[in-house]
């Protein structure tokens, strides 16, 4: 699947460089035809790019969709002070919430094995590492600054873009069955019960102390298994750079903007990497390529 991702990224490049004979008129961006979606060459190389968890989602950096499936997980954060406001979905600019500040880290690869980001609102700031190993899935979240009125992390879960799928709530935990697989949702936090959330989906409610919390989705994992598994994942795009030797932080930060910046596009089921970014495409509804 790497290979592929960067095939498709390097295709993107030649397009949009000066030396490109690639002629496209504003028009035409519009229309669904510049590429030929039933060539078999097309069909393959997306068939090899939409497979396991990423960031497919575009409407939340911190939803994570394992594809072809079509499962969602995604972090939701309520404030437990006055308003009890609960923020769903986070871009890295323009929230429909305000005051929600997303930072992205120097360090996500391209296939979604690893990703950084940091989420700071009303005194709240917490950190968001996420790591796939096979078909399985772990958050680590790291508190970095806490209210005294402690907020609540909400794990929600759900089938995207008319996917065939159950999900059912457990005893703590979700239970999901999709595409021949099961898979668990859960938490090393216990879980707390707050039903005043406007969520449809089954879902997770627990409160964020001072400590790190892991979420994992697939086999039960312990705290320690998730902090391993993070950090090897991390190590692993770490070492990526290596080769760049002085140009590792260009490569890095090149490697970070494409990966978060790449969607799934269900309309005519195909990875994209929309130049103007996520936070564009929520803004006029649709995918700004």
């Amino acid at each position: 699947m790497k290979r592929a991702l960067y095939a498709f990224y390097t295709f993107l490049l030649a397009m949009c460089s000066p030396g490109s004979n690639a002629q496209v008129d504003s028009l035409s961006l519009l229309r669904y035809d510049i590429v030929d979606i039933n060539h078999p060459q097309y069909i393959a190389l997306q068939k090899k790019l939409a497979q396991g968890w990423n960031t497919w989602n575009n409407h939340s950096m911190l939803s994570q969709v394992l594809l072809p499936q079509g499962l969602s997980v995604s972090l939701g954060l309520k404030d437990r002070r006055l308003f009890g406001e609960h923020v769903r979905e986070f871009y890295p600019m323009e929230n429909e919430t305000p005051d929600v500040v997303i930072r992205p880290g120097k360090l996500r690869s391209f296939d979604g094995k690893y990703t950084d980001v940091e989420v700071e609102w009303k005194g709240i700031h917490f950190r968001v590492e996420s790591a796939v190993d096979g078909n399985d899935m772990v958050w680590l979240i790291t508190p970095i600054v806490m209210p005294r009125i402690r907020p609540h992390i909400t794990i929600e879960a759900g089938m995207l873009w008319q996917r065939s799928g159950n999900i059912a709530y457990g005893k703590d935990k979700l239970l999901v069955k999709c595409g021949g697989m099961q898979l668990e949702v859960g938490t090393t936090e216990p879980i707390t019960r707050d039903l005043l959330v406007n969520l449809a989906t089954p879902y997770l409610i627990f409160q964020l102390n001072n400590e790190q919390v892991g979420v994992y989705v697939g086999r039960k994992r312990s705290l320690a298994d998730i902090r391993e598994l993070v950090c090897a994942n991390r190590a692993s795009v770490e070492k990526e750079a290596t080769p760049f030797g002085e140009l590792r932080a260009s490569f890095q930060a090149t490697q970070a903007i494409l990966g978060w910046s790449t969607i799934y596009e269900p309309m005519y089921s195909r990875v994209v990497t929309p130049g103007a970014g996520r936070w564009w495409n929520k803004r006029f509804n649709n995918y700004v390529l």
